[in-house]
């Protein structure tokens, strides 16, 4: 038997997006406009890029996690 996904007031949902690179365009604006969209007390949200580029420095999540792993 599979246990029930937890839910209520203090279960605090994790999420982590990742991204091929930091390079401009859509999928890296969109995964910063829907973390900085989600309330803070409610999700834990992370964004990695297996890539750097601008976009990583002009996506701060007000102290949310964002990473960068480089390729060899």
């Amino acid at each position: 038997p599979v246990a029930p996904f937890p839910d209520g007031p203090d279960v605090t949902r994790r999420l982590l997006f990742i991204l091929p690179s930091w390079e401009y365009g859509g999928a890296g604006r969109m995964a910063c406009a829907v973390a900085r969209g989600l309330p803070g007390d409610e999700f834990e949200v992370h964004c990695c890029a297996l890539g750097g580029g601008p976009l990583a420095w002009e996506c701060p999540l007000d102290g949310r996690g964002v990473a960068t792993i480089s390729r060899p």
